[in-house]
């Protein structure tokens, strides 16, 4: 096996499970392992490799629905106070992975390129076919546009970011003792208690 990886020696095994995957997909696989990291692909490359552009816009798109609970929890974000979406921002920074698995993969439906940003377009696009769906009462553009205004927190920049939207999506992560006292740790800079 060590000299198979060192000459990178694939064999797509068990065949059972391989059997279901593409020469294409496969072909990706390969370049991933290719042993010199010079002319392996990079992880941008590998982002705008042909397979996984065709084959990641099929699971999107099976899937992108946002969860009924995402939309009531940037519904409810909108009608923060301008304190009440700083408090949760600061707490989102204390989330760890585990409590914001669900949040990350909501995100990830709107992020389409994986940038790390969501765009107005994304966003409308998601919403309005969510709204096809049925799961969503019938936003207007101008309900979508005030939505996404509302979780910006950088009024000059065209995106939203991952914290951003982390922190309007906060009552769907799992919050504990610990993140409320981090959160609290970090606003209390005079120590005071």
């Amino acid at each position: 096996m060590k000299e198979n990886i060192m000459r990178a020696q694939v064999t797509f095994e068990p065949q059972d499970i391989w059997a279901h995957v593409s020469d294409a997909g496969k072909a990706f696989v390969k370049r991933l392992l290719i042993p010199d990291a010079a002319e392996r692909p990079t992880s941008r490359e590998a982002q705008l490799d042909e397979w996984i552009q065709v084959w990641g816009k099929k699971d999107a798109k099976s899937g992108a629905k946002l969860d009924q609970r995402t939309i009531g929890a940037l519904m409810n974000f909108k009608e923060q106070s301008d304190m009440q979406k700083l408090l949760s921002e600061v707490l989102s920074f204390t989330l760890l992975p585990e409590q914001i698995v669900e949040l990350r993969a909501e995100f990830e439906k709107i992020d389409t390129d994986g940038d790390g940003e969501i765009s107005l377009n994304a966003m409308k696009n998601i919403l309005m076919e969510t709204a096809e769906a049925g799961a969503l009462g019938g936003l207007t553009e101008e309900e979508i546009e005030a939505l996404f205004d509302s979780i910006r927190v950088r009024k000059g920049e065209t995106t939203i970011r991952w914290h951003e939207f982390l922190a309007a999506g906060l009552s769907n992560a799992k919050v504990d003792d610990r993140n409320l006292r981090l959160a609290f740790d970090r606003l209390d800079v005079e120590r005071k208690g």
